[in-house]
């Protein structure tokens, strides 16, 4: 009877001990999902549970995962109680007498602080590029509903002026986003080397680099019903991933369709390689911030004039997204005072307002983003070197035209219009050209431009050749008094040595004076369109095979002479 006890209790002990330790698991990834700034990883793992009460610890986790991206699916009969994310805590044995975990603690925290400040800055610069997007569109629908009202002209041109200046700040926040990305790259090989040196018993050759960055742990409590071995979905978004746009765009003839190839330049070190994933591609940018915007009163005052405010970067901003109005004056000191500093109020940045700034693929367009379902199952190495993949590939009519400014150049460009440019999902990206099978050059993708056809340059043609020159025989200069009139004549001539005809539009313009001293007129441009707000010039025409054309302009200016006549550009 005595024997008959201890084994029962032996036996209790046993279950109880067994029932207290965590299952130990590590997730594989089976799908991605690839934003243009981090992405979702899904992955599964196979557990044995016991009847009632389970704790399982999932290891070897990417330390840039968002603790509350966390999604946790299992099989009937079993029930999730709980999970909790931590970062792995080190055996306390493998500390060396030469740096005491105090001084190994002190490093770390340096760095992750570090990495914690750069991603803050990283999160600020996209919620400043989302910004500027909202606004560019703002203006951009204004410009389209008031642009042909009389009286409008200049408001549109302020208008014009102002998405450049926003086009130009989104490009040099994109800029300093791929420089923190790679120093936070660097940043965590710095940390791959601290550990290396903290844990001097293991052979350096055997190091892993990308074990240092697989800090996190989840431990997941479940109960089930029955002894079982059961699958664990878990989903969560890491943010040390993305991936950059690009396109090649192919020409055999441009009386033919246009080849659009779209590529993505996959990056990701999230120190978990992922192996034969099924991965979608998407262009959507994901926020943790998804609270609508609240209208508030709208009150008008006179306008005191302040001193143009400096931006620091770690300040937090808060924004109005209004466009200018039409009795608002644009300058480029004060074409960013839209943005309005909140530096005395608000505290720093938090992590819930923060940003989280690719075979052939299926494309589908969902409510928010496009999306490229890859065909083929990809891998993709957690090392950051960049993968390219190409995405999709579509043909698209064009309309080829030739475009040429006389001022600025003596080059000819050749131009493919592309009408419902919004159908092609483009992003903005940088894009190889060909044409005929040859390498030509490179554009940019700007897809932030107002218009309903989208212009791809395909490079200058050599073939067509163009000259600006001054008619100096019937140029002339008068004195009366104590004025000075000058007359300019010029005349722009094209010739076409292509085999076929084509059609060239020809941009010039007359200056426009700002002072009541010096007065411009007496214009002459034949067929051109002129647009006297702005003083530019449009001539549309066709040119013959083997045929040259020719246009001519001209115009009068007065002023005194006591004045000097100063040229610029705006």
């Amino acid at each position: 009877m005595r024997l008959l006890f201890i084994g029962v209790l032996m036996l209790l002990l046993s279950t109880t001990s067994h029932a207290g330790d965590a299952v130990r698991a590590t997730m594989k990834p089976k799908a991605v999902t690839l934003f243009l700034q981090g992405a979702k990883v899904t992955g599964t793992t196979s557990v044995a549970l016991q009847k009632g009460r389970n704790k399982v610890l999932i290891q070897s986790l990417p330390g840039c995962i968002d603790d509350n991206s966390y999604r946790i699916g299992v099989s009937n009969g079993v029930n999730l109680v709980s999970f909790s994310p931590a970062f792995r805590k080190d055996d306390p044995v493998t500390h060396t007498a030469a740096f005491p975990k105090e001084e190994m603690d002190s490093i770390n925290a340096a760095l992750d602080q570090r990495i914690q400040d750069i991603r803050s800055t990283i999160a600020q610069n996209n919620t400043q590029l989302e910004f500027i997007k909202d606004v560019i569109s703002n203006n951009k629908q204004l410009a389209r509903g008031d642009g042909k009202e009389d009286g409008k002209s200049t408001f549109v041109n302020n208008l014009t002026g102002l998405i450049q200046v926003y086009e130009t700040k989104s490009e040099r926040y994109m800029q300093e986003n791929q420089k923190w990305n790679a120093e936070l790259a660097k940043l965590d090989k710095e940390k791959a080397r601290w550990a290396r040196i903290f844990y001097p018993q293991k052979p350096a050759a055997t190091v892993d680099p990308k074990a240092a960055l697989l800090t996190k742990e989840l431990t997941i409590e479940l109960v089930s019903t029955q002894a079982r071995t059961v699958d664990i979905e878990i989903a969560y978004f890491v943010t040390q991933a993305s991936w950059i746009p690009s396109y090649d765009l192919k020409v055999a003839d441009v009386s033919k369709p246009m080849e659009i190839v779209y590529k993505g330049k996959v990056f990701q070190y999230t120190g978990q390689d992922w192996e034969d994933v099924n991965l979608v591609v998407s262009a959507f940018m994901p926020r943790l911030n998804q609270d609508r915007p609240v209208l508030s009163r709208l009150y008008v005052n006179e306008q005191v004039p302040q001193p143009a405010p400096v931006y620091q970067t770690q300040t937090r901003m808060r924004y109005d997204k209004k466009v200018l109005s039409p009795s608002s004056k644009f300058t480029a000191e004060n074409a960013y005072n839209v943005a309005v500093n909140d530096a005395q109020t608000a505290g720093p940045e938090t992590e819930d307002e923060a940003v989280y700034d690719i075979p052939v693929a299926n494309v589908s367009q969902q409510q928010l983003n496009v999306v490229y379902n890859l065909d083929a199952a990809q891998t993709l190495l957690s090392d950051n070197s960049g993968s390219t993949l190409v995405l999709a590939t579509q043909t698209a009519d064009i309309n080829a035209r030739y475009y040429w400014v006389p001022r600025q150049s003596i080059d000819v460009y050749l131009v493919a219009w592309l009408k419902n440019w919004d159908t092609y999902h483009f992003l903005d990206g940088d894009a190889n050209i060909f044409l005929n099978d040859n390498f030509v050059g490179k554009t940019r993708i700007n897809t932030r431009i107002s218009g309903d056809e989208f212009p791809v340059s395909l490079g200058v043609d050599d073939r067509v050749v163009a000259k600006r020159a001054e008619m100096q025989d019937k140029n002339k200069t008068a004195m009366r008094k104590d004025m000075k009139t000058e007359l300019h004549r010029y005349e722009l001539s094209v010739r076409n040595n292509t085999p076929a005809p084509l059609k060239i539009d020809i941009y010039d313009q007359f200056p426009v004076s700002e002072s009541d001293k010096i007065k411009v007129g007496d214009y002459a441009y034949g067929v051109a369109n002129y647009k006297p707000e702005t003083g530019s010039l449009h001539w549309d025409i066709s040119v013959g095979r083997g045929s040259q054309e020719k246009v001519s302009m001209a115009y009068s200016m007065s002023y005194p002479l006591s004045s000097d006549v100063n040229y610029y550009n705006r």
